[in-house]
C-alpha cells in the first residue's frame, strides 16, 4: 500500500508515512467494475457489503453513506496496494444492476488522508524532496527534504536495498529502475534511522550533509 516506513521514533518504533499523491495508486483498475458485476451468485449489494466473505467487495470498507438523486449510495475504500475507492447503490437489488461510480483518484487520495488523521499518531505525509545526490553505483543517496508539518528542510541518507521487489521484476531488464519507477523509489531505507535534523533552508541542509556523509563530497552525480 501507499504507506511506508520513514525510520524510528524515539521509543524505537516504525514511523508511517504516507507516500505523496501519485494517481495511478489511487485509480480503480480497468477491469475491476465488470468483474464484480459477474458474480455468478448474482447477489444483492448489502450481502456483499455486510456479510459476505471472499466475494467481490471483501476487503473494502464503508467509509459513508451519501444520497445521489434520491438513492443511497455507500462509499467505499480500501487499504490494499491500490487505494481505490467506489460509490454503489446501497439497496440495488443485485450486484449486475447496481449503479457504480469509480471515484476519481483525487477523490480516493482524500478518503486516504482522512483515514489518516484518525490514527493515533495521525500519518503524515513523506517529506518533499528537494535534491538527491547519488553515488556513481547508485546504491546510496542523500536526500535533501522539506517537512510539510512545519516547513523545515533536513538531509536523510539512504541505502538501496529491494532484493524481494527486484525478483518480481519480468526478466530483470538492464533499464529496470528507470522502467519500473515504483520499484526503484520504494527501495531506498534510511541509513540513520532517525533522521531528525532540521534547517530554515535546503542551503543550509545540503551543507550539514557535505559536512557530515563522508562519500558525498567525492561522489555526487
Amino acid at each position: 500500500m501507499p504507506l511506508t516506513q520513514h525510520g524510528l521514533n524515539e521509543q524505537g518504533y516504525p514511523i508511517w508515512v504516507r507516500e505523496r499523491f501519485v494517481p495511478a495508486l489511487y485509480t480503480v483498475p480497468e477491469d475491476w467494475i465488470a468483474k464484480v458485476r459477474s458474480d455468478f451468485r448474482n447477489p444483492s449489494v448489502q450481502e456483499l457489503i455486510y456479510n459476505d466473505r471472499g466475494g467481490p467487495l471483501d476487503g473494502l470498507i464503508v467509509v459513508r453513506e451519501v444520497v445521489r438523486d434520491g438513492k443511497p449510495f455507500v462509499v467505499l475504500t480500501n487499504n490494499a496496494t491500490i487505494q481505490f475507492g467506489i460509490e454503489i447503490e446501497r439497496d440495488a437489488g443485485n450486484i449486475s444492476d447496481a449503479e457504480i461510480r469509480p471515484l476519481s483518484p483525487e477523490e480516493a487520495w482524500m478518503l486516504a488522508r482522512e483515514f489518516d488523521a484518525r490514527q493515533t499518531p495521525p500519518i503524515e505525509l513523506m517529506p518533499e524532496y528537494i535534491q538527491i545526490f547519488y553515488t556513481d553505483d547508485k546504491e546510496k543517496r542523500v536526500v535533501i527534504i522539506r517537512r510539510d508539518k512545519d516547513g523545515s528542510f533536513g538531509y536523510e541518507e539512504q541505502y538501496f536495498s529491494v532484493p524481494d521487489w527486484e525478483r518480481k521484476i519480468p526478466n530483470h531488464p538492464p533499464d529496470w529502475k528507470e522502467r519500473y519507477r515504483v520499484h526503484w523509489d520504494r527501495g531506498w531505507k534510511l541509513t540513520d534511522q532517525k533522521a531528525t535534523n532540521r534547517f530554515e533552508t535546503a542551503e543550509q541542509a545540503v551543507a550539514a550533509a557535505r559536512a557530515n556523509v563522508p562519500w558525498l563530497g567525492s561522489y555526487i552525480a
